[in-house]
Order: C-alpha cells, then structure tokens, then sequence
C-alpha cells in the first residue's frame, strides 16, 4: 500500500463542480416534468499514485460519479480534467486515446464477461482496438494472465470454467491491459466470498505497487476501505459530504452521516451490545431541488438554518496526516464530540489484512512446490 504519512502529490483527475441530472417524466409540451440529480456539483481531486475510495448508502451517486470521471456517461454540468487535459467535452474519437489510461473494473465477474468469447479473446479485444501488433498482443495476454496469478493455457478457456474469484482476476487483466494509469473498482469484491475478496484485495495491492497505478474504490464494505484506501468521500444523495485521510475519517469522523455509517457496522462478539444513534426520519427525495443541507431531514443536529442553506465542502482543520479534513456541516464542531465506534471496523479490517498475508505465503509455498502460476 501506499506510504499514507508520504502521499502529497499532484492530482491526476481534476473534477470541477460536475453534475449528472436525468429527466423523469415529460409535461404535455414534451419537457421533462423533473429532474433526477444523481450528482449534483462536486468537486474532487484524485491524487497520483493514491487509493481513494467513495463510500456511502446504495442509491447516492458513488457509481454515477466514477463513471462521469471516466467519461463513460455524459455530465450535465461541470469539468473534468485528466492529466492537466479537460475532457469534457471532447468527441468519442478524440478521447479514444484518453481510454486506455483509465479503465473500470466491474462488480459483477460474471456479467462483465463475454460467454461466447475465450479469456484470451477476451484480454486481446482492447489491444487489438488500441492497435497492438498481433505478436505483441500474444505476448501480452500471457504477461496479463501471469500478473493476475493465472495460466497463460487458461486463455483457451470459457469465462463459465472459472470460478467468481477467477473471472474477478480476468476482469483486472482487461482492465490492465493497456496499461493505464487510473483504475477504478466498482466494488470489485462485493460480490465474491470472504474469503476470495482477501485474495482480491491483496492482488489490487500489489498491483498498486508493482506498476504504480491509481486507484479509486467504490465500496460499502467499510473494512475493505479501512485496509485498502489513503483517502474516503462519503456521499449522500449525490454530494460529497465528507473527504479526509482513511485514520482521520475513522478515529474523528465529523459529520453526523459519516459517524452513522461507522456505528452501523455491527460487532462480531454477539454478547456485545453497543450503545448506536438510529438516525430517524426520510431521505428526501432525489427530485427536489429544496435549498438546504440534504441531510437535515435525518441528522440529530439538524437546526432551522439547515433547511435553508446548503453548507459548503470546507476545510475544518488537519488529519493525522497533515491532510486538510472537508465537511459539508454548519454544526460539524457539535458533531466532533468524543471517539466513534471503530472497533468492529478495526477487527474486520485486521482479519482482511491476515488473509491476505496467508493467502501470499500459500502462493508462495505453491511456487515452491510446483514451480507454476498460482490458480486462486
């Protein structure tokens, strides 16, 4: 993982205010009746060489704003700058070459894979799109399949002979496979076993290191993010409302949803029985443009002006690490009070850090003894 005490560096993606809002319905004139704000003016910046993971409730624009960074769906408003050049607005062939330098990596290991096409067809299809010479792509599908701990002779095989961990491991090979600078994981272990996402994690891991990429999680899992990421957002119906280093944000998160998310995270020991806020009331809904913190409708510190002013992303002090702490609160100093609940966090975060560490003597072990590629 990355130095998190060291990681000052200048950003890679610059977003600038962006927004993504979908017409919902149409009046008799054929104007949309409403707008849905999936995001609605944020603002970030990805640094070089870091993980910055996006956390927050299903449904709050996590996904939206990771696919707007890769300009797989259209902004409404706002900029978009990668490697000090805007793409915003470019056309689908001037931005071509901007695609093999920022890649996805899906959630879903069996939908995002062709049936009807081998794994080699399969890592061959972007080289042959970015105009690799055929003896090159050759080459390089067995180099991707030894990077992600798979046999170059699985390249005959159907993505439906592999197992969710292994179609996990191919998609990460496509993702690479033209060697791009950001990556982005739309929660890439959700959807494997415990026991396969420690093996995930430890393979994201190395890979970080070994070819000096940048990564950008969307999760939920909270000790996935602990373990993994330098930096976490939170966001709620489509706004950043929190953004501070992984120690900072778990040992003094300061708004009132970001601590809610914490103590939700249930204790392994069942005979012990934490004391938790509940938050009470509604989201409000995504088609309202009320003015205000959106928020206010469900947070214990919600007071008058916050039905009126939304508050800004603004600096509130330092981390841990000397990085500046951002909260979207007007109360956030009432809301600093006394350590959250990180405990369950902490053991789970642990237990993936374990894995991943007997999981990698395994392997080692079975390069010993076989003196092949490992097969997860």
């Amino acid at each position: 993982m990355t130095d998190r005490t060291t990681l000052k560096t200048d950003p890679l993606v610059r977003i600038r205010g962006i927004s993504k809002h979908y017409p919902v319905g149409r009046d008799a004139f054929g104007r949309p009746s409403a707008m849905l704000r999936a995001v609605n003016d944020v603002s970030l910046d990805v640094r070089r060489g870091e993980t910055l993971a996006l956390v927050g409730e299903s449904g709050c624009g996590k996904s939206t704003l990771a696919r707007l960074m890769l300009r797989l769906i259209e902004p409404t408003a706002g900029r978009i700058v990668f490697d000090d050049d805007d793409i915003s607005k470019l056309s689908p062939r001037k931005l071509r070459p901007y695609r093999a330098r920022m890649q996805l990596i899906f959630q879903d290991p069996f939908a995002s894979l062709n049936p009807r096409m081998t794994v080699g067809d399969v890592l061959d299809e972007p080289l042959r799109i970015n105009g690799w010479p055929r003896e090159k792509r050759r080459e390089r599908v067995a180099q991707l399949l030894a990077m992600v701990g798979l046999r170059s002779a699985h390249a005959e095989r159907y993505p439906h002979e592999f197992s969710g961990g292994q179609r996990q491991r191919i998609g990460i090979a496509r993702a690479l496979a033209c060697g791009p600078e950001l990556v982005v994981g739309d929660e890439p272990v959700s959807a494997l076993d415990v026991s396969v996402q420690a093996q995930i994690i430890n393979l994201l891991g190395d890979l970080k290191a070994q070819l000096g990429l940048t990564l950008v999680m969307i999760a939920h899992d909270l000790a996935v993010v602990r373990h993994m990421a330098d930096r976490v957002g939170v966001m709620y119906l489509g706004e950043l409302v929190e953004l501070a280093d992984t120690r900072t944000l778990f040992s003094r998160p300061r708004h009132p949803y970001t601590r809610a998310l914490i103590e939700a995270v249930p204790l392994p020991d069942p005979h012990v029985r934490p004391e938790r806020r509940l938050l009470e009331g509604d989201a409000p809904s995504p088609l309202s443009a009320a003015p205000g913190c959106k928020f206010a409708t469900r947070c214990p510190l919600a007071r008058e002006r916050c039905h009126s002013d939304t508050p800004a992303l603004l600096e509130t002090g330092e981390g841990v690490n000397g990085e500046p702490q951002r909260v979207a609160c007007h109360y956030w100093k009432e809301a600093d009070m006394g350590a959250p609940m990180t405990t369950a966090v902490a053991q789970e975060s642990e237990r993936y850090r374990l894995r991943a560490k007997l999981f990698q003597a395994r392997l080692q072990a079975l390069e010993e003894k076989t003196a092949t590629q490992p097969v997860a």
